[in-house]
């Protein structure tokens, strides 16, 4: 249910926001949130972000699969990176890099699928940028308390 969530607000952006920022990746951060915090999410994450990439392939960019293969792209890769670190290693500022890293992925992809004016598209990937940092930020606080919790 909390995949559908994020994916209306990331629709409901794309609808009050067109022309002028590029929308933030929140889906896909709030996936990889679910699958880094609890591995037997992945399957399900993976399943839901191939169709939530599909939903928004079919909304807004007509090319069917493209935002699909992304968003499974990273929640496999995401996984797989997560996976390589021990316990110990699985920190709060790992959690953000592989997700921001997921959310530059898949905004860098679509940018270079769909080129326009530099100056515009720069501008509206930085804004892109600075909506998505706060929501890691918060996301990875309570990532960091939720291990501090379950350490205790």
């Amino acid at each position: 249910m909390s995949f559908c969530l994020f994916l209306i607000l990331q629709n409901f952006l794309q609808v009050f926001l067109l022309g002028n920022v590029l929308v933030p990746e929140y889906f896909i951060i709030w996936s990889l949130y679910v699958v880094l915090r609890e591995k037997e999410e992945f399957r399900k994450a993976l399943w839901v972000c191939f169709l939530g990439g599909l939903f928004w392939d079919l909304r807004w960019s007509g090319l069917v699969g493209f935002s699909a293969g992304i968003y499974s792209f990273c929640i496999i890769l995401g996984h797989w990176v997560w996976s390589l670190f021990p316990s110990s290693g699985r920190t709060p500022v790992l959690f953000f890099c592989i997700s921001w890293f997921a959310s530059l992925t898949v905004s860098l992809a679509r940018i270079f699928v769909w080129t326009g004016r530099e100056g515009i598209l720069s501008h509206a990937f930085l804004v892109q940028q600075i909506c998505t940092i706060p929501v890691l930020i918060i996301l990875s606080t309570i990532f960091a308390r939720r291990i501090a919790s379950e350490n205790a």
